[in-house]
C-alpha cells in the first residue's frame, strides 16, 4: 500500500469516526517523516482543517535552502491558489510564503500562509483579515477536497523521503 493510498485510509477512518476536532498524526512508510493536522470536519469528498504540518525527516536533503523554498512553491499548486514565497533567509533557514492572490469577499480577505523551519517543517495555515481592520486576523478554516489535501501532502515530501 503506497503512502497515499495509507493516508486515503487514515481519513476515511476520521470521516465514519465523525468526532471533531480532531488531530490526527500519520507516518509515512519506512521513514521518520510524518504529516499532522488538525481537522473540524472530514466528509467523504472534502475536509476543514485548521492547520497542516509536515516533520521531514530525510537522511540527507541534498536541496540547498533556496531550491527548497522553489520546490515548495510548486508542491502548494495543489491547494488551487498561487503560493508564493516573500521572504527567504538562507542564514536562519527560514522562509514565509503566502498567497499570491489572496480571496476576497464580503469584507474579507483569506489567504493560505506557510511557514518553513529548515528543510524538516512545514506549517500551512490559512487567515481571515476583515478589510476595515487589516492589522488583524485570525485562523480559519482551510476548506479543501480530499484529493487537494493528499496532493498536497503528498508533493511536499522531497522525493528522496519516499
Amino acid at each position: 500500500m503506497s503512502n497515499v493510498e495509507r493516508l486515503q485510509a487514515s481519513l476515511d477512518n476520521l470521516a465514519m469516526d465523525g468526532r471533531f476536532p480532531i488531530f490526527w498524526q500519520e507516518s509515512l512508510a519506512d521513514s521518520a517523516s510524518e504529516v499532522r493536522a488538525v481537522f473540524e470536519r472530514v466528509e467523504p469528498l472534502g475536509v476543514s482543517a485548521r492547520s497542516v504540518s509536515w516533520a521531514i525527516d530525510c537522511e540527507s536533503n541534498p536541496m540547498p535552502f533556496a531550491a527548497w523554498c522553489r520546490y515548495l512553491e510548486a508542491s502548494f499548486e495543489a491547494l488551487g491558489e498561487s503560493i508564493r514565497c516573500l521572504e527567504c533567509d538562507e542564514s536562519h533557514g527560514q522562509a514565509l510564503f503566502r498567497s499570491a492572490k489572496p480571496t476576497e469577499w464580503q469584507g474579507l480577505r483569506r489567504y493560505f500562509e506557510a511557514r518553513i523551519d529548515g528543510t524538516t517543517r512545514v506549517e500551512l495555515s490559512r487567515y481571515s483579515v476583515q478589510l476595515a481592520q487589516p492589522t488583524r486576523r485570525e485562523i480559519v478554516p482551510m476548506v479543501l477536497t480530499r484529493e487537494q489535501l493528499l496532493r498536497t501532502i503528498a508533493s511536499v515530501f522531497p522525493k528522496q523521503c519516499g
